[in-house]
């Protein structure tokens, strides 16, 4: 029997918010080399796209996993955490703009 301690689906989801630097260091162990290999492309295009990422589509064996060893490698660059619907998390890039803006920098 296989045990989940993260991402579970058919349950409630965290989603991200992030501040991804241009120079952001992929940082993962613990994970199948498969798994790992899934989240730095992840995580590369995260950094590339700008774009938002729904953890329900990480590819991969074990899409979940992915979204875990993701997850642990967003950790310096996570601003917020808010709960998320059913299978629903996401990673959102926030705007560094407007957090300045918010910080009064």
């Amino acid at each position: 029997m296989k045990t989940r301690s993260g991402f579970v689906s058919n349950s409630s989801s965290t989603s991200y918010a992030i501040l991804l630097p241009a120079d952001a260091k992929f940082n993962v162990s613990g994970f199948d080399d498969s798994v790992i290999a899934d989240a730095k492309n992840a995580f590369d295009e995260l950094k590339a796209s700008k774009a938002d990422l729904y953890f329900e589509s990480l590819g991969g064996e074990d899409p979940y996993e992915t979204g875990d060893a993701l997850v642990e490698a967003l950790q310096p660059y996570i601003i917020a955490e808010f709960d998320s619907g059913p299978d629903e998390g996401q990673v959102v890039h926030a705007d560094m703009n407007k957090v300045r803006k918010i910080l009064g920098q």
